[in-house]
């Protein structure tokens, strides 16, 4: 009897097992004589883990004032860096823990083997001058009472600056800072998210995040990640979860 218990507990555990999709963020600047080895090193990272990671690329307007990319969206780039307290570049965070850009990979990859709490899935479309991301959240365990939010993020591949060359830069995050917040932490939830699309983008080398993190700890519970260049099939959203999220 008691080796039956064993095994049905054991598969209550696996059912409830859901894949990480690990969040690299780097905070750079253009004119910082350390920063290009740390971003080479972030996107070799990708290179390597592409498949259960996403990466994003923050600029800062330190040592050097006039980072393109930086002035291009300084609101979502500071509020990013106030929730993480970051003060100089090339800075680096994998789940919302700060390591140094030299041993990320190995955080990358410890963290891929940690069952997230979270299923996400994520669609998206761009048509002309509009765009959306369509999510489904699903908690598939408990976690720690907290604050729990949804952040939508834009970023683009193939830019330069200055001479140097970066892939999965920030262009915008939706919806207004901090997000939204996740309703509970049990159950299945919805969320739409409507987005300007400025001309100056490649839509093609466009690509669309959702990051859900606990505001409180800094901890990312999962992510998602969609090609905005293709056309995707929208998140079915039922009237219960759409009621929910507006709720919020």
């Amino acid at each position: 009897m008691r080796k039956a218990v064993l095994v049905l507990l054991v598969l209550v555990a696996v059912s409830f097992a859901t894949q990480r999709m690990v969040v690299l963020e780097g905070f750079t600047n253009y004119t910082c004589p350390s920063c290009p080895s740390a971003d080479a090193a972030w996107e070799a990272i990708d290179a390597q883990y592409h498949e259960n990671m996403i990466l994003c690329e923050w600029h800062m307007n330190w040592p050097g004032a006039s980072d393109p990319f930086y002035l291009y969206n300084p609101v979502d780039q500071n509020n990013r860096r106030s929730l993480y307290g970051v003060n100089s570049v090339p800075d680096t965070y994998v789940d919302g823990t700060k390591v140094s850009w030299s041993s990320a990979g190995a955080y990358v990859a410890s963290r891929i083997n940690v069952p997230s709490p979270m299923d996400i899935v994520l669609d998206g479309n761009i048509t002309g001058s509009e765009g959306y991301l369509s999510a489904r959240f699903e908690w598939t365990d408990s976690v720690p009472d907290g604050y729990y939010r949804a952040y939508f993020i834009i970023v683009e591949k193939d830019l330069s600056a200055g001479g140097r060359h970066y892939n999965y830069t920030m262009r915008i995050t939706e919806p207004d800072y901090p997000g939204w917040l996740i309703p509970d932490n049990e159950g299945v939830h919805y969320w739409t998210q409507e987005f300007d699309v400025d001309q100056v983008w490649k839509v093609d080398d466009v690509i669309g995040y959702v990051i859900v993190q606990n505001f409180m700890t800094k901890q990312i519970v999962q992510s998602a990640r969609v090609d905005l260049g293709e056309w995707q099939t929208p998140v079915k959203e039922t009237s219960w979860g759409q009621i929910k999220a507006m709720e919020y």
